[in-house]
């Protein structure tokens, strides 16, 4: 364990508290809390009786998902697909839409006058629910009679629609990294058990096999232990395949997995917290991009447990500029007067201003680093188009980032 200078026992205590504080705040939250708590909202503040909720099933239909209000089960489920109806409307185009009398309306089609008509519903608006990251769904108001809904009815299920977006980010966020705890476990199984059952297995295959020869003469006895060997190797074959299954990880999960292990071991062995922080959804990579990212992160980190003397280091990964971007951060003593180029090219779209494979990453490996590992992370991230650049924090510490395109 790496003692902590008592100086920054404070911030790490602040630090591991705001985690803690948010992952409450996460555990809270999945799509159907966000989706039936902004019904329930809608009709307590906007003064409308009835609230549905469209929740994007794919990039061109709905499912009603939630409502509050309503006296039968009419649009329970209901699917809407891109361009009908009201809330059809509102996925195609992507813009709010209002209606004085939705059954004489005809800007619309009338696919859903059924369950309309079952509701006794007239006017009403659906407000797009997104977020920066993407178009989550469609929040409804109505009315039981038809005329104008007023801009404070408007105005509330506008502002409901927008914090639905951004809980909804925090749910899916939540679900992924759920996902990745699960997948993550799931290995550190499959190790555990290849070591210890693969292990038991080989032994008993072995040592009936040297039994049985010992024992060749005796008829029953040396076929039983034949039998004991083919059954030890039968189950180690059944093994392997249970344990290839439990070791596998969805390709869309494969980084956030593997930065999740490092940052815990790396937090094991230093004793300097460690948090993975994913930011969007991140796109598919390719095996060969994923191994230069997580060999790149993983020398950052052995750059602050040797040089950082840091309470904190974060990893921070996002989707940008058409690739996925990784920040490693800490705040330990910085580059201690060494001298740092300017910073590298920052856009994957400026190619002609980007450092030559590895030399800005050496110049500022040599100045922080005792090795050539930032080096050959930088040209191992140039071989599939990264980069990797590292610089001083204003306040303090280092942050290394790396680059490379989807």
């Amino acid at each position: 364990m790496v003692a902590v200078p008592a100086g920054r026992y404070e911030a790490r205590e602040r630090s591991d508290e705001l985690f803690e504080q948010f992952a409450r705040l996460v555990r809270s939250l999945d799509p159907q809390t966000v989706l039936e708590r902004a019904a329930r909202e809608l009709v307590r503040r906007s003064g409308l009786p009835v609230a549905l909720v469209g929740h994007s099933a794919t990039a061109d239909r709905m499912v009603v998902s939630a409502t509050d209000g309503t006296t039968s089960e009419a649009f329970r489920g209901l699917v809407v697909p891109a361009g009908c109806g009201l809330g059809g409307k509102v996925v195609a185009m992507g813009t709010a839409q209002v209606t004085v009398d939705y059954l004489s309306n005809p800007s619309i089609t009338h696919d859903f006058d059924a369950p309309v008509t079952a509701e006794a519903l007239r006017a009403m608006v659906a407000v797009p629910i997104r977020s920066s990251r993407r178009f989550h769904g469609v929040l409804y108001g109505a009315a039981r009679r038809a005329g104008p809904l007023g801009d404070v009815a408007v105005d509330a299920v506008t502002e409901i629609a927008d914090h639905a977006g951004v809980a909804l980010d925090v749910a899916e966020q939540a679900g992924q990294a759920t996902a990745v705890a699960v997948h993550e476990e799931r290995r550190r199984l499959a190790i555990g058990l290849h070591d210890s059952v693969g292990a038991l297995l080989y032994a008993i295959s072995a040592s009936a096999r040297q039994l049985a020869t010992a024992v060749d003469g005796l008829g029953d006895v040396a076929e039983q232990a034949r039998d004991i060997d083919d059954r030890a190797a039968s189950a180690a074959v059944a093994l392997r395949r249970a344990l290839r299954t439990l070791h596998a990880t969805p390709e869309e999960l494969a980084l956030s997995v593997e930065l999740s292990a490092d940052c815990k071991a790396f937090e094991a062995r230093t004793g300097t917290t460690a948090h993975l922080m994913t930011l969007t959804d991140l796109p598919v990579l390719s095996a060969e991009r994923t191994g230069s990212l997580v060999a790149g992160v993983r020398e950052a980190l052995v750059n602050v447990e040797k040089h950082a003397d840091a309470a904190t280091a974060v990893v921070t990964v996002a989707a940008r500029d058409g690739g996925v971007m990784i920040a490693v951060a800490d705040d330990g003593t910085g580059l201690e007067g060494a001298e740092v180029p300017g910073p590298a090219a920052a856009t994957p779209g400026e190619a002609g201003s980007r450092p030559a494979a590895g030399e800005e990453a050496s110049s500022r490996a040599r100045a922080h680093s005792s090795g050539l590992g930032l080096e050959t992370a930088a040209v191992r991230l140039a071989r599939v188009g990264g980069w990797l650049h590292m610089g001083a924090n204003d306040d303090g510490g280092v942050t290394t980032r790396m680059w490379v395109p989807c």
